[in-house]
């Protein structure tokens, strides 16, 4: 018995020297001694996982060293197979969660290791590490290696596998909310265009669906168009038309923001009229050999040129559009199916190209006639841009504003006068027209208080025309109006004693509905300053969690997004709102409100708050306050996004605070700030102005996972007199704002732009 006592305290002092050794060893840099401690420690215990750790991360660094790489060649391997014996005995998971950096820099070398291996046309060897790695940590890069592998070795079906496998993983993390790098868009092309190769078309473009939707960039539209326009054309000298309206219905499933939309609305509808040219083919087939079912098909194929006609002129009616963006506007235009319109109107009547031109040319003066100018403005835009003869454009347009110009006040109400000026800019009776009822509309939306609308149309106006004094002047009745009717008489400041709430007895209470009522008031006004919609709302179930959570803050007089569940008043709802929600102390509701978007304090460097209140795609926020504390869920909850057209809209524009053109001097920031939905601003340099005088800024540090992407920066105004108008020109340089596949060097070249905006502070009062 003393004896094995003995023997045991023996291997446990073993087992701690070694341990020791190891570790001192690692940290010191002296990895091979460290290697051999460890392999020491796990024989002496086989449940040293420590150890294990320790030995795998020494095989990385012993294949790094240009001094030890020849005596590691495979260390990369050596340390994944290490690895998967920590997992194996690892019985909870815990280490491994606790070590997930280790393994992600085991994973990298190796998949290094791998491809080093493909190069050196080791293949068996790459594959057999591949396949350990998958046993680790199953990725679309070491499916799409495996896949590339298998294709060059003319293996095919197991190639076409390794990338469903791969392409398999990216749909399911999506459905999880895991975005896949851009690059791997190559998973889905690659596998759509293989299958195609084994006439699976079917397959095929359900993949390109899927990966245009996941990726969204040129890249994979390019390749889709590629090999759809390619298969397509090659049965357009075929009178069989199953494949290319097989196409075409593909086509129209394709999800908005498609890449190239013109392209492949240009390849739709050649299919469809591939179609007719058939049916004409059949037709005169039957003539000619007089076939009883002849008149039955003349028919048929009549009704078949009068649908499709129909559809082209609904598309293009539903296709040319105005695209309102708070940094700039654009127009759709369709030109190609007035070509389609053109062919498909000769052939079915049999005539030639100028009668159909003319018949066109009927169209848009009917639609004159018919006062419908928004669809003569839009027919003739298209017609302008089509390969027909362009000599009737120009009177056709001046026709089109000289009638425009004639009509009552109550026709030209109904006229989209700025389409149609972005449309014809050149065009000086439509640009005058434009002006001055862009302005006289804007007047009458302040005298009825509609300052949702009047601040969209000031915005697009001032872009036009930025030095109007009379556009000027109407811009700032606006402002002083709303900020009157929607600032001022939306404090809460002698509201939040009508909580029927208690610390002591930990009721989180309730607020009347009027004191909701403000809060989101200026909630509003707040992003309608700003140039995002304005057209939030509270969620009843958010606000009574957001109540909650402002209790908690108020009881233990601290604020945390993570409330301890040894807290004063704790509860799950108020924690999950905590979680959740923009947090205030010392003061609640509209107070609290417009203090997170100012955002001051040494923690608010990142206007994190700010941003989450000027976030363009929230739609629906919840609100809860005490008269010391106030809680604003303005993070995740189901169906809290505005619709994917208003989003649209700022998917390519900046948000800045304070917003450009006009802002109250008195609600200016200390901290400025310029946001945008999917940029990068790690080589961003900003420069501000007064009467060209330089004014000295301090960029903040990046700080990203707050609503948009943003930049914060200090400017010093003290040397500006801002007891009088004063106007900022605001110079933002060098915004990553995309990433484009560059073949030549394979690698992402990022797209720049530059944003040079003003913003004139205004004493309102």
């Amino acid at each position: 018995m003393r004896h094995t006592l003995v023997v045991c305290l023996f291997l446990l002092g073993c087992n701690s020297t070694f341990a020791q050794k190891y570790a001192d060893f690692y940290r010191s840099g002296k990895y091979a001694k460290a290697l051999k401690s460890a392999e020491h420690a796990i024989e002496s215990d086989s449940k040293n996982l420590d150890a294990y750790l320790t030995k795998a991360m020494c095989y990385i660094h012993l294949y790094r060293d240009p001094e030890t790489h020849a005596d590691y060649p495979s260390g990369p391997s050596m340390a994944i197979n290490t690895w998967q014996v920590i997992q194996k005995k690892d019985k909870t998971g815990a280490f491994t969660q606790a070590h997930q950096a280790q393994r992600d820099t085991i994973l990298a070398e190796g998949y290094t290791l791998a491809g080093e291996w493909v190069e050196k046309k080791q293949i068996k060897r790459a594959q057999a590490l591949l396949q350990d790695m998958l046993l680790v940590q199953p990725t679309p890069a070491y499916y799409y290696l495996l896949g590339t592998i298998a294709e060059t070795d003319n293996r095919h079906d197991e190639a076409v596998q390794y990338l469903n496998d791969a392409a398999a993983k990216i749909w399911t993390d999506a459905q999880k909310g895991i975005q896949p790098e851009p690059k791997w868009y190559i998973i889905f092309a690659d596998l759509a265009d293989a299958v195609a190769e084994d006439d699976d078309f079917n397959s095929a473009m359900i993949l390109y669906a899927r990966g245009i939707r996941l990726f969204k960039s040129d890249d994979i539209s390019n390749r889709c168009y590629t090999l759809l326009h390619d298969a397509a054309t090659s049965w357009f000298s075929s009178t069989d038309t199953t494949f290319t309206m097989r196409v075409a219905a593909f086509l129209d499933t394709l999800p908005p923001g498609t890449q190239h939309t013109e392209l492949f609305e240009e390849l739709k509808w050649s299919c469809i009229f591939h179609q007719y040219k058939v049916a004409d083919e059949w037709l005169y087939y039957g003539n000619i050999f007089g076939q009883g079912e002849t008149r039955l098909l003349f028919f048929a194929c009549a009704d078949l040129k009068l649908a499709v006609l129909d559809t082209f002129m609904q598309e293009l009616r539903q296709g040319t559009y105005l695209q309102v963006k708070a940094s700039g506007v654009s127009v759709s235009r369709i030109p190609h199916k007035i070509d389609f319109w053109l062919q498909g109107y000769a052939c079915m009547h049999n005539t030639d190209w100028q009668q159909a031109e003319s018949a066109i040319w009927s169209l848009f003066e009917d639609a004159l006639t018919q006062q419908d100018f928004n669809w003569a403005g839009a027919l003739l835009y298209n017609i302008s841009g089509s390969s027909m003869a362009r000599t009737n454009v120009k009177s056709a347009e001046n026709k089109l504003f000289t009638t425009i110009g004639n009509q009552p006040k109550e026709v030209l109400d109904q006229i989209d006068l700025y389409a149609l000026s972005v449309m014809f800019p050149a065009n000086t009776i439509g640009r005058k027209l434009q002006k001055d009822e862009s302005k006289l509309l804007i007047a009458k939306y302040l005298d009825k208080h509609d300052y949702t609308n009047a601040a969209k149309k000031l915005r697009l106006q001032m872009q036009i025309e930025p030095n109007d004094p009379t556009l000027k002047s109407l811009y700032k009745k606006w402002l002083v109006d709303d900020y009157i009717a929607h600032f001022m008489n939306s404090s809460t400041a002698y509201d939040l004693d009508t909580w029927t709430g208690s610390t002591e007895e930990c009721r989180a209470g309730t607020l009347p509905d009027s004191v909701h009522a403000k809060v989101l008031d200026r909630l509003n006004y707040i992003r309608r300053l700003a140039g995002v919609p304005d057209n939030c709302e509270f969620n009843s179930a958010l606000n009574k969690k957001c109540m909650e959570a402002a209790l908690m803050m108020a009881a233990n007089y601290s604020l945390s997004h993570g409330p301890p569940k040894d807290w004063l008043c704790y509860s799950q709802d108020g924690a999950a709102s905590a979680g959740s929600s923009n947090l205030s102390l010392g003061y609640g509701g509209s107070e609290a409100l417009y203090g997170q978007v100012e955002d001051d304090g040494g923690n608010n460097e990142s206007v994190g708050h700010r941003r989450w209140i000027l976030y363009p795609d929230r739609k629906v926020f919840g609100h809860g306050s005490t008269p010391n504390s106030m809680a604003l869920w303005a993070l995740g909850s189901e169906n809290s996004l505005q619709s994917p057209e208003i989003r649209e809209q700022y998917d390519e524009t900046f948000v800045a605070w304070p917003a450009q053109y006009y802002f109250p001097t008195h609600l200016a920031p200390y901290r400025w700030s310029l946001s945008r939905n999917g940029a990068t601003f790690d080589d961003t340099r900003i420069e501000m102005y007064c009467n060209n005088k330089r004014v000295q800024l301090e960029i903040l540090p990046l700080a990203y996972g707050y609503g948009s992407p943003t930049i914060v920066w200090t400017p010093d105004l003290s040397p500006f007199d801002l007891s009088k108008e004063c106007t900022f020109k605001v110079v933002v340089k060098h915004i990553g704002v995309d990433a484009i596949w560059n073949e030549e060097k394979q690698v992402y070249d990022q797209v720049y732009e530059d944003y040079t905006y003003t913003v004139t502070l205004l004493p309102l009062f």
